[in-house]
């Protein structure tokens, strides 16, 4: 199915405003932590704050420091450190990959600008230290909803999978989710990865509506696989072929490489993989509920840094 067939849904990002707080948004089973201890969230840190994939939201940082002690000087320095925050704001959501679309950057949308952070983001806190007389400056965005770096302009697809999950044979195991190696491939997290079989018919794609609500984005949880054990080789070790979580659930596990596909944000199961999709009960649900979760290797950010 053609990924350009989009559709505009800003009824679904006023709801999805709403579905992504936490005091309506059902708690999902599947963490980083339910996964095992050799797991643990994707965060990305800087001097100018930190992308969070796992949690889905970033945190820039500002500082400056006061002339004076007088109130005029004080509040200068609160407002140039808020626009401290601003600036890394921008070149924090700048480096964020949308997907086949590109970077944030590369969506339509009025010019990102720090006075455009400023109005559009609600979380933003200025403390000043009279000790060190100065002041900093902290904001916080999600990347989903209607208050989110997408929820701004962009689109989500009402366009269903182009794979058609085979029947499941008679007593197979049942998985309540999908874990999608991707350690070693060099692909980076983006905000609506895809996911395409090994003939590359798409199972997943990070612009869907949740099927049982369509006001939520269908996005995976990143998470990166830090075992113990420092060496090269422990973390990039074969995870076992199902991971259980929660309680009684069990996630089952697919290598993917990003291949030829890099640059256009898609993941590419291996001929296994593609295989194993088949052969366990479940899969297709977990793919429509968004119980999708990819395993990517520990970059830097400033690998992330789009070079133009």
């Amino acid at each position: 199915m053609n990924r350009c067939l989009l559709v505009a849904a800003a009824v679904a990002m006023a709801a999805a405003a709403r579905a992504e707080t936490p005091t309506t948004q059902p708690a999902s089973e599947l963490t980083a932590a339910a996964l095992g201890k050799d797991f643990r969230p994707f965060v990305q840190k800087t001097a100018m704050g930190e992308i969070d994939w796992t949690a889905a939201k970033l945190r820039a940082v500002g500082s400056a420091t006061a002339a004076g002690k007088a109130p005029a000087d004080v509040a200068a320095a609160r407002q140039a450190a808020r626009q401290a925050a601003a600036n890394n704001a921008v070149a924090l959501m700048n480096s964020i990959r949308v997907g086949p679309s590109g970077y944030y950057m590369d969506i339509p949308h009025r010019p990102l600008t720090a006075q455009a952070v400023l109005a559009d983001c609600k979380d933003v806190a200025v403390r000043f230290d009279a000790a060190k007389a100065g002041a900093t400056a902290e904001i916080r965005a999600a990347f989903y909803g209607a208050e989110g770096i997408v929820g701004r302009r962009h689109v989500y697809s009402s366009v269903g999978p182009d794979w058609v999950s085979p029947a499941a044979r008679a007593g197979a195991e049942t998985v309540d989710a999908l874990v999608v190696d991707a350690r070693g491939s060099g692909y980076k997290p983006c905000l609506f990865p895809r996911i395409l079989t090994w003939s590359h018919a798409c199972c997943f794609d990070g612009i869907w509506l949740r099927r049982d609500d369509p006001s939520r984005a269908n996005r995976p949880l990143w998470v990166v696989h830090a075992p113990s054990a420092a060496s090269a080789a422990a973390r990039l070790a074969p995870l076992p072929a199902t991971i259980p979580f929660g309680r009684g659930r069990k996630a089952l596990v697919v290598r993917a490489t990003a291949g030829a596909d890099r640059l256009t944000g898609s993941l590419v199961l291996d001929a296994s993989g593609t295989q194993a999709l088949s052969r366990f009960a479940g899969v297709a649900e977990a793919l429509a509920l968004g119980e999708v979760v990819i395993v990517t290797d520990d970059l830097p950010w400033e690998k992330f840094v789009p070079r133009r």
